[in-house]
């Protein structure tokens, strides 16, 4: 035993060693586990195991000791917490024996957060909640916190939508100021401005739509010219009835666009004018934005004009109706529309010919629709594969985003898309395939046109591997942009979007500076901070999104248990690989880390084999569902 001597010497060694110990400082980072790492800003990252790791939250920012030990991992001592912005979260509440706690909803975090009997607010087990952080786990790693808002259980109807909406700071009603704006918008409102206005209501302009769809924002009409055709299309104009800076202005800025759930639609601006006094409804005169365009019978665009007018739909026609019309159902359209619907597949299968020749056309892959049952719960998800109708309408907007594009790049002043192509780090890698696959391609990558003869070159070369797919695995996402520049993934030199208004706020902005150019209206304030509001805000919609659709794919998944299902490999990673079922579209996981033998990753052309198997991106396989955990939204395949 030592003596008091000894100890008090062996205290002091130790103060003097952590005295000499410099003292680092990073971010907290989580993981799938319950460990975690430290990253400085160097990038540098140091291991957290799980004892450390449950004093911290993520993002977390603090002061360590680096603790590797001779030959062991670089892992760090958490001293000292500097920041902690993780104030609320949400998460699901949970009762063990008399005490309760809530699992966080983050993939990141998976230490529980004790609640106090007198902080639940009255929740049940199960229930799902939003808390306020109480203690931080920091030192002891036992956080404590309260429930400030309930938001229910997955059994209850429109449960998803809620939490989701939730979650993600939307709301489903408007402010009380942009209501009462609302309260001046109708009709005659309407009707003033068009008296000002050139009428078309006479041309025959059709929107083709879904037939649920009732924000109708754009309507079609082309003529047979000496060249090739004339087309025209008609952009729902709700930039005359909302100001720049309003209160309906900001409420549509802030949700940046509709979003599609499941079970109904978020609008990005409120139904009286989505659906109603801006939506192309047929028999109604409708303010518009109208861009005409000269195109040659091989789709080549010229003399593009842009002007504000009146027109009214002479019909609510469904892509089916057109597609039926289009395959020779001569009765799938009353005779009054046959012929300028003829005229319109014509020039738009012009516009298509050009596009082939010219820029980049990828593979189709159809649409899925969610059937609910009853109680609002996902029963199915349905394959709808694209028919000649959408694509009609799809290289008529096309067309006139890129007219768009071309005017406000003359202009000098516009917002833009931009794609960069392939992600800047897979360059080596990409030069790597084409040397082994012996492919001979004199061309920069990095630009639009290097990355439209790559993807080319690919498609067409004889490989045993899914080159184009893997390619396309490297691609950054698009971008919001105050210059033009190239949008690789299409092959276009620029590109925007000016076709959705009533459903997206860039679009609406793109609206106000065309009638700046053409002299109906005022430049509006487009700088990088509408950019960075715009890009954060529909970043929120799509997480939003794609948490609701997690939730209703799980539950149509309960239904299929033990069945053998057709799917498309999309993903391969070391744990395994991500298949994509043909019939519904929804993705889930086949974990291959315990099959024997062992899988080797081949992260160059993402494979998995071993001496039995080998699995690639577009591989077909049979799986089935082997777990479905509707808490985690998370969904788990075994091979068939």
């Amino acid at each position: 035993m030592l003596n008091l001597d000894a100890l008090a010497q062996l205290k002091e060694l130790k103060s003097q060693l952590k005295s000499t110990t410099p003292v680092l400082s990073g971010t907290v980072r989580g993981s799938n586990g319950k460990f975690g790492f430290v990253v400085q800003d160097s990038g540098e990252q140091f291991f957290l195991p799980p004892d450390e790791m449950a004093k911290v939250f993520p993002g977390d920012l603090v002061e360590f000791t680096d603790t590797t030990e001779p030959k062991g991992k670089t892992q760090a001592a958490i001293d000292k917490l500097m920041r902690s912005d993780l104030k609320t979260l949400f998460g699901r509440f949970i009762k063990r024996g008399n005490a309760t706690f809530v699992e966080p909803d983050m993939p990141s975090m998976n230490h529980w957060v004790y609640i106090p009997p007198e902080a639940n607010l009255e929740a049940v087990d199960n229930d799902w909640v939003e808390i306020e952080i109480t203690r931080h786990p920091f030192p002891s790693g036992k956080p404590q916190g309260k429930v400030i808002q309930l938001l229910g259980n997955i059994a209850q109807k429109g449960f998803e939508r809620r939490y989701g909406i939730t979650r993600f700071g939307l709301s489903e009603t408007f402010p009380e100021a942009a209501l009462a704006e609302l309260a001046g918008l109708n009709e005659e409102k309407v009707a003033a401005i068009a008296a000002d206005r050139e009428d078309l209501s006479e041309l025959p302009f059709v929107t083709i739509d879904g037939e649920s769809t009732q924000d109708m924002d754009d309507a079609l009409y082309a003529e047979r010219s000496a060249e090739g055709f004339i087309l025209h299309v008609a952009i729902a104009d709700p930039a005359a009835l909302i100001a720049e800076g309003s209160a309906l202005d900001n409420a549509a800025k802030q949700r940046a666009n509709s979003v599609y759930f499941p079970d109904g639609p978020l609008p990005m601006l409120p139904e009286a004018i989505a659906n109603g006094l801006c939506s192309l409804v047929p028999g109604k005169k409708r303010l518009c934005m109208v861009v005409d365009m000269h195109i040659d019978n091989n789709g080549a665009v010229s003399d593009v004009n842009f002007r504000e007018a009146v027109i009214s739909s002479h019909g609510k026609l469904s892509y089916n109706q057109v597609s039926d019309f289009i395959e020779g159902d001569k009765n799938a359209l009353r005779e009054a529309l046959q012929l300028p619907v003829s005229v319109l597949y014509s020039a738009s299968q012009a516009l298509n010919k050009y596009r082939q020749q010219h820029n980049l056309v990828m593979d189709e892959r159809p649409d899925y629709r969610f059937v609910l049952d009853e109680n609002g719960k996902g029963y199915d998800s349905i394959k709808c594969p694209r028919n000649a109708a959408q694509k009609v309408v799809e290289e008529c907007m096309l067309a006139t985003n890129l007219a768009s594009t071309r005017f406000m790049t003359q202009q000098g002043k516009g917002l833009f898309i931009r794609h960069n192509g392939l992600r800047s780090e897979k360059h080596e890698d990409v030069k790597r395939i084409l040397e082994e696959q012996q492919i001979a391609l004199q061309t920069d990558i990095a630009s639009a046109e290097g990355f439209r003869q790559l993807i080319n070159a690919v498609a067409a070369h004889n490989s045993d591997k899914p080159l184009k797919r893997i390619m396309l695995r490297m691609l950054e996402r698009s971008e919001i942009s105050l210059t033009q520049a190239p949008h690789a993934g299409m092959g276009f030199e620029g590109y925007t979007t000016f076709t959705s208004p009533i459903r997206k706020y860039h679009d609406l902005c793109v609206h106000r500076i065309i009638k700046a150019h053409i002299g109906k209206g005022v430049m509006p304030q487009v700088d990088e901070t509408l950019v960075s509001t715009l890009q954060a805000n529909q970043l929120i919609a799509r997480q939003a999104n794609n948490l609701v659709e997690s939730w209703f794919k799980c539950e149509v998944l309960q239904h299929k248990s033990g069945e053998t299902l057709l799917g498309k490999i999309v993903g391969v990673n070391p744990s395994g690989i991500i298949v994509q079922l043909d019939a519904s579209g929804i993705e889930g996981m086949v974990d291959l880390r315990k099959t024997e033998p062992r899988f080797s990753f081949d992260p160059l052309y993402m494979t998995l084999a071993n001496e039995q198997q080998a699995f690639c991106l577009e591989q077909e396989v049979n799986v089935r569902v082997s777990q479905v955990d509707i808490n985690q939204r998370k969904i788990n395949f075994e091979l068939a």
